[in-house]
């Protein structure tokens, strides 16, 4: 089978893991657990706070679009 067809059997995280096997990337593959593990030690209040300026960050863009639209 030719490396740059998906298969639709195999999952995603394979098709990586193998194909920086195969040419040889210089990227540490990590796993799924320890992803998750460092997720769970990012601060509760530094998320909500993240999450705040998103939304305001969001409205601002809007704003700026409506302004541009207008000219």
């Amino acid at each position: 089978m030719r490396s740059w067809v998906v298969n639709k059997e195999i999952s995603y995280q394979r098709r990586m893991t193998d194909r920086v096997k195969e040419v040889k990337l210089p990227f540490k593959l990590i796993s799924h657990n320890h992803v998750e593990k460092c997720m769970s030690d990012v601060d509760c209040e530094e998320v909500k706070k993240l999450k705040e300026e998103f939304e305001r960050l969001k409205w601002k863009n809007t704003a700026l679009n409506d302004n541009l639209q207008s000219l």
